[in-house]
């Protein structure tokens, strides 16, 4: 609201002349800062009317329009001369006298008419200028043939349209004629664009280009096509200089003071304006405003307003007297001579025909970007340093990235991707940004529901970078489609979506179109991709609950092939253990065995000899086994009882596991192994029985 009352109070100044800054307030706070009311108490309503702008007509007036000799450094237009402008006086802001520009030789200024058509076919180049005018030859291919022009160097291309329309049979607004190094228009002189005395031009008819969509061949032209001249003075405090700038009707009055920011390095915040007619915003449109196809405009910077020397004071008051008595033509045409006399020695070298500088626009991708990553990034940062932050978000990466983050997501995640391909070859790339991005309906639905990727395709290097990108990402179609897109009809939108298992383009957006068909096209690609999204969506459920019991069927196979595993794995440890305790058992017997078998070789070893049959003293010993057999043997009377044992040890039957019972039962096992078999009193043959312990 504060920098909103600056311009205010710098606007009232400027059409008061009042300097006193306090003075001026007190006005605007009685108006509530009302600057149309304000300037109405302060100023009387006869002293505000606007000189009316002229068209410049070369060549064809008719003789009833000229009566005498005239001064062509003067306009022929009266202050009030019927066919002006119809300003408002109330409401037009009071301008101070505009600079003129330089006429070309026998170039008179006529009042526009509303019967005047600039395009008319009688318009051709005058040869009264002599014959020393330089001539241009252009060469127009049209199809498969090619027609040669001569043109004087004072015509204008509205002539040369003309001409081809005579040969042709395409109308001059219809025709389409590329190959040029800057934009023109239809009014410029061809001395004044700089180009060579021979120069090749292809031309199409829209009229073919537009049978499609049903437009007639002879349908008005559109309004937003039209070019405006516009003449910007820039005032400062000792200097001054003059801008002539064609832009299109297309063109906003915002674009245009970003525009001209390039050329005056005023901000458009600090930006004070003479000359828009009452009722113009920022977003109106050139041919909404109500300008002359050529309109003159002062401009100075708010910053300065506070270093403004009295002789600027007194410039204006001067000139606002002037206006208050323009009735009385001699002293109106005294001023105006004297101050086209004091512009007369620097207007030469202030005024700048159609070109604007560039370089102060640095490319949105760089002709030497290493990546593709870079290269997106450093467009995402030129672009808010060109156009302002009041746009949608750029994604930062390569477009594959930008496409797995958006057509490649989960269903309930996913967005819809726009490219936005910029080329600042193209007259519509400002229109486009400024204009249909800067929008809050499209910047909000940009924002809500798509991945924004932008790429500059100005440098041939970045073209090509770019469709090798789109041919990886989406195939060799979709680079072909991108690529056939002629430069004219940047900058582009490519919108992308999820289509099934696709990712495909859903349209291509030209930059010829407005804000209303932009913001259908966005909604919808929204429709279809939210109905194709509801359909991607119930395919994942249902997908997800098919996997969810195959999820669950794959964990019951696990879980049950994990217990069959866990069965064979203790049955295998079982059967380990098991084998492990039959060798340890094995080993045991084997090692008893061994035990055994050398303790009865040694036990064998130690027996006496057993007597001979019929021998005296001795006992026969009659062993019972547990199994039933019985074994004998002959033993002396004095041997010990330890022979007794160790025999049946011999023969299998260790007294560790078994015992030896006589009758009446004793366990001789337990008797004294040294007594010999005699002091036991055995008979000489005794039965014995041999048990287990």
């Amino acid at each position: 609201m504060a920098e909103n009352r600056e311009v205010i109070l710098a606007n009232f100044q400027a059409c008061t002349g009042l300097d006193d800054v306090g003075e001026a307030i007190f006005h605007l706070e009685e108006a509530q800062w009302d600057l149309v009311v304000a300037v109405n108490r302060v100023m009387p309503q006869d002293s505000q009317e606007v000189l009316p702008d002229a068209v410049p007509l070369a060549n064809h007036i008719p003789p009833s329009f000229i009566s005498e000799p005239m001064d062509e450094s003067l306009p022929l237009v009266h202050p009030n001369h019927a066919y002006g402008p119809q300003y408002d006086p109330v409401y037009a802001p009071p301008s101070p006298p505009l600079p003129l520009l330089p006429l070309e030789p026998e170039t008179v200024v006529m009042p526009p008419s509303r019967n005047l058509d600039l395009n008319m076919p009688d318009l051709m180049p005058s040869t009264s200028r002599g014959s020393n005018a330089m001539m241009y030859t252009f060469k127009v291919r049209y199809g498969n043939s090619e027609e040669t022009y001569e043109m004087p160097e004072y015509s204008t291309i509205a002539q040369l349209k003309n001409l081809i329309y005579q040969r042709t049979n395409i109308t001059p607004a219809c025709q389409l004629l590329t190959g040029w190094d800057i934009h023109v228009s239809d009014h410029v002189l061809l001395k004044n664009l700089g180009l060579p005395r021979e120069i090749t031009l292809l031309l199409a008819s829209l009229a073919v280009e537009n049978d499609t969509s049903g437009v007639m061949e002879d349908a008005p032209p559109d309004p937003k096509l039209k070019n405006y001249i516009l003449n910007v003075t820039h005032e400062k405090k000792n200097h001054k200089k003059t801008y002539r700038l064609s832009f299109p009707g297309s063109h906003t009055v915002l674009q245009v003071k970003n525009d001209v920011y390039t050329c005056t390095d005023i901000p458009a915040r600090h930006q004070m304006w003479i000359g828009w007619p009452i009722g113009t915003t920022d977003r109106s449109m050139l041919h909404e405003t109500g300008v002359n196809s050529e309109h003159s405009l002062t401009v100075t910077s708010s910053t300065e307003l506070t270093g403004h020397n009295s002789a600027s004071s007194s410039k204006a008051s001067r000139y606002t007297v002037d206006q208050t008595n323009h009735d009385d033509s001699d002293a109106s045409s005294e001023e105006f001579e004297d101050a086209s006399a004091s512009l007369e020695g620097d207007i030469d070298h202030e005024i700048f025909i159609d070109d604007m500088p560039s370089n102060k626009l640095r490319s949105l991708v760089p002709s030497d970007a290493s990546d593709e990553m870079a290269g997106a990034i450093n467009f995402g940062e030129e672009f808010t340093n060109r156009y302002g932050s009041g746009y949608p978000s750029f994604y930062p990466g390569s477009l594959e990235d930008a496409i797995k983050d958006s057509c490649l997501k989960p269903a309930k995640d996913r967005k819809l991707l726009a490219m936005y391909i910029h080329n600042d070859k193209s007259v519509l790339a400002n229109v486009f940004c400024t204009q249909l991005l800067g929008a809050e309906s499209v910047r909000g639905c940009l924002s809500d529901s798509f991945v924004v990727w932008g790429w500059d395709t100005t440098h041939p290097s970045n073209k090509i970078m770019f469709l090798n990108s789109v041919n990886r990402s989406l195939g060799n179609v979709a680079g072909q489609t991108i690529g056939l897109v002629p430069e004219d009809k940047y900058p582009i939108l490519v919108i992308l979506m999820r289509n099934r298992n696709n990712t495909e383009i859903f349209r291509i957006v030209h930059g010829n179109i407005g804000v209303s068909e932009l913001l259908t096209c966005l909604l919808e690609a929204i429709e279809v991709f939210a109905h194709q999204q509801s359909l991607d969506l119930k395919d994942e459920e249902e997908r997800f609950a098919r996997e969810s019991i195959k999820v669950e069927q794959d964990r019951a196979y696990q879980a049950s092939l994990a217990m069959d595993r866990a069965k064979e794995e203790s049955k295998k440890q079982q059967e380990m253990l098991e084998e492990r305790e039959r060798e340890r058992s094995q080993r045991e017997r084997e090692e008893q065995e061994n035990l055994r078998e050398t303790q009865r070789v040694q036990l064998e070893s130690g027996l006496p000899p057993e007597p001979e049959e019929g021998s005296k003293d001795i006992i026969k010993i009659r062993y019972k086994l547990p199994e039933g057999g019985i074994i004998e043997r002959r033993f002396l009377a004095k041997e010990k009882l330890k022979y007794l044992l160790d025999f049946l040890t011999v023969k299998g039957y260790p007294t560790e596991n078994y015992k030896v019972i006589t009758y009446p039962r004793r366990d001789v096992t337990s008797l004294d192994q040294q007594l010999s078999l005699a002091e036991l009193k055995l008979c000489p043959q005794e039965t014995m029985m041999v048990e287990e312990r």
